[in-house]
Order: C-alpha cells, then sequence, then structure tokens
C-alpha cells in the first residue's frame, strides 16, 4: 500500500485507451521521468491471487470463472460484467 502523503502536492495522472494504444510506453515514460507507476493491471493480477478474491469471484459467477489451469478467466468474467450492468458494480 502507497502512503497517500506520496501524492501531496503531485498530480495524479491516469493513462485511458483501448487495447494497443500505447498506455504502457507511456506510463513507461512517466516513469523514466521519475513519477510513480502504478500499473492497474499489475493490482489486478495481485488482487486475483488472494484466495479471498477467488472464492468470492466462485460465489458471484460460479467454478467456471476459474479456469483448468488454476488461472481466472478474464474473458469470463468481462463477458459477464458488459452484459449485466449490475455485475459490474458488484465487481468494483
Amino acid at each position: 500500500m502507497i502512503c497517500p502523503r506520496v501524492f501531496r502536492g503531485k498530480p495524479i495522472i491516469g493513462i485511458a485507451g483501448g487495447i494497443g494504444s500505447g498506455k504502457t510506453f507511456v506510463a513507461k515514460l512517466f516513469g523514466e521521468f521519475g513519477a510513480l507507476v502504478i500499473s492497474s493491471d499489475d493490482q489486478v493480477t495481485a488482487a486475483y491471487r488472494d484466495p479471498h478474491v477467488r472464492q468470492t469471484l466462485r460465489d458471484w459467477w460460479g467454478d467456471d470463472v476459474i479456469k483448468p489451469d488454476g488461472d481466472i478467466n478474464r474473458r469470463l468474467i468481462g463477458t459477464r460484467i458488459f452484459a449485466d450492468p449490475s455485475a459490474c458494480y458488484e465487481f468494483k
């Protein structure tokens, strides 16, 4: 967890865009200039390793949310979230 004082007086910049739009490249550039870069992809990957999170996902969407190799079925989650706006609210 990063202490909120780290951000005091500094701008917080979010980088958004579609797949392959250069978000990672731009984040690396900011990092090279000394910015603290927090990757939401890395945060989600870490969260998916948490047994409580994995069980919660199973409770919400069933055993299919865990692939046979043990990875989280992100495609299934995405499909369910975009098909049902209330599922997106739960997921947040």
